[in-house]
Formats: C-alpha cells, structure tokens, sequence
C-alpha cells in the first residue's frame, strides 16, 4: 500500500506566481524572464530572497487553490488524519527529468501542518518560498537549468505515526537498506543516523532481519491527536505563529528551527545501546519490504530510492506504506 496522496501540479505554483503584484521593476517579468544575481554580493542575495519569499507568503490562496485544499481537508476530516508532510517535487518545462528532485532534494525541505486550511495553505506556501531562500538562488544562479525553466509541483500526504522508516536504495547489483526508529525525516537532518546494510541482488526470500543496535539520536514521532485540538484554535490566517506554550520544549536537532515540525512532531533522546540488539519490523512487514525492493527495479529498470514507513495513518492499523518512489 502507498500514502495516500494529492499531487498539485506545477501550474498551481506558476497561477500563483502570476497573480502577485510586484512594486519591483526587478521582479517586472519574473518568473518568465531570467533573474540575474550577484552571488558575491550576500546583502543583495539575502535581499532579493526575502522579497521573493514575503511576496509568496503573504498572497492569499487562489479560488482555486482554496478548492484543492478543501478537498484535502474533507478527506483529512473523513479519515481523522490530524497532521499533513507537503513535499517538493522538482522537473524541468519541456523536458523529462525524473532524476532532478533526488539530485536536489537537500536544497528543499518537505514542511508540516495540522489539518487546517490555514495550516495547509501556510505549509504550501512555505515549501513554494524554499525555492527562493539565498542558497537556493545561489545554486540556480550556478545551475544549468535556468530557475524560470524549473517546474515546481507538490505532493501533500497524511503524516504518518512511524514506529519505524527507512529508503531502500535499489541497484543492478544490490538493495541497500536504511532503517531508523520514529518518523524518517531524521535522517535528512542528521539528528538520527539511520543503520545501513546491504544485500546482494536478487533477494532470496525469506531473508532473516539482521541484528540492529540501538543508535543515539533523536527520535521523532508525531504528536498526539488531541495536541493538535488544542493548538487548532490558536491558528489564524495563514502565517500565524502557534503559540510557544503549546510546543514541546526541544532544543536540539532540527526541530529547533522549523516551526512546522515543532507543532506536529516529539522529539526524544534515545541513547546507543550496542548490546541491544533490535528487531523494528514484524518479519511478514520486512519480507514484503524484501519483496518490494525487487519490484522497484524491475518497475523502474534502474537504480531507485524508496522510501517507507511503518505506522499508523489516523485510525487504521501499523501496518508497511510506500511514501515515494523514485529513479536516481
């Protein structure tokens, strides 16, 4: 089984970047014409990113932007799915460039919500505007694709609670196996360093789960549901700061700085236990796992990342769950 997903295409990003009124003779024609930059220059670069990025936080939703977002809603509200993960998803106009999101996904970060309209558009928003933070600029600026010719669409999903994640790395030779406790954006971050082995392809199920000590890191989980009741009537228009009261007191690892994650995520300290030796998925999960690394590459025909959870989507069981799947 998949995440349940929402994809909004590039067009919504572009309709949205059209509608907002620049008072810049710079911006005039951005995002059709090219922005030259200074790269020497970090004042301008700082700059320039804050315009941008105010500029797309601060437009209201399109009408019919506001439509997708109450239809995520309306299924978030069915199923009891109190928090959504918007991730970026990068192409290029005109050309077939499935490779680009692996190749850039450090540049990009996913953003969090609680399931509200203000929460969702404000996360929208904010995955939009990292496309124009001033180490992004200065990387299209050096990039041989242009930034008017980069294509920007985002895929909206349910938060997964997850006991366990990880990313299979599927080769012609080999499956690399990436596994962590709690929900995989840790390991993006380095706040948990994920344990890694390989096997040789092709996998010969039933394939026994290897002995795993406990790592030392940052753990997180997503808060309960009754944490986002209670900050949901903090939240205003989009944009609006949940109140400080209502989040964990965290102050390590990259919780600390992203808002988005303190209001939907736990963080707990986990100490390393070598003599501790872990068995995270239930073995018909990690066979299906085994199984699923083997079909990745025959879908794709080539070397793949994907990445996967093991929890609980609102009210349903843990069960396994293929967040993305991708060629790299």
């Amino acid at each position: 089984p998949t995440i349940p997903s929402w994809v909004l295409p590039a067009k919504v990003f572009t309709d949205m970047m059209a509608q907002i009124q620049w008072d810049d003779p710079l911006f005039a024609d951005f995002p059709e014409s090219a922005l030259y930059l200074n790269v020497e220059s970090p004042a301008q670069l700082q700059a320039i990113a804050q315009h941008l990025r105010a500029a797309i936080l601060t437009t209201p939703p399109s009408p019919r932007l506001q439509a997708v977002t109450q239809t995520i809603l309306a299924q978030a509200a069915a199923q009891r799915w109190s928090y959504l993960i918007v991730r970026p998803s990068l192409g290029l106009r005109h050309t077939v460039n499935p490779w680009l999101s692996d190749r850039l996904a450090g540049l990009l970060s996913p953003h969090l919500c609680i399931a509200t309209a203000a929460g969702l558009q404000t996360a929208l928003a904010q995955t939009w505007a990292e496309l124009f933070r001033a180490r992004s600029l200065i990387h299209w600026q050096r990039s041989p694709f242009p930034l008017q010719q980069i294509h920007l669409g985002l895929v909206v999903q349910p938060l997964v609670d997850s006991a366990v994640s990880g990313r299979l790395t599927v080769q012609s030779a080999a499956i690399q196996f990436e596994v962590l406790p709690g929900v995989g954006l840790a390991r993006t971050t380095g706040d948990m360093p994920a344990v890694t082995w390989r096997f040789p392809r092709p996998l010969a199920p039933p394939l026994p789960w290897p002995p795993l000590s406990t790592p030392a890191g940052l753990v997180y989980r997503v808060r309960s549901p009754q944490a986002a009741e209670q900050m949901i009537p903090a939240l205003g228009s989009p944009g609006t700061m949940v109140a400080e009261l209502t989040r964990p007191t965290a102050t390590l690892g990259a919780i600390a700085t992203h808002a988005d994650w303190a209001d939907c995520l736990t963080p707990t300290w986990q100490e390393a236990d070598p003599n501790s030796p872990q068995t995270w998925l239930p073995n018909a999960e990690w066979q299906r796992l085994c199984t699923w690394g083997e079909q990745a590459i025959a879908l794709l025909g080539g070397t793949a990342h994907l990445d996967w959870v093991y929890g609980q989507i609102g009210m349903a069981p843990a069960q396994l769950y293929v967040a993305q799947l991708y060629p790299v």
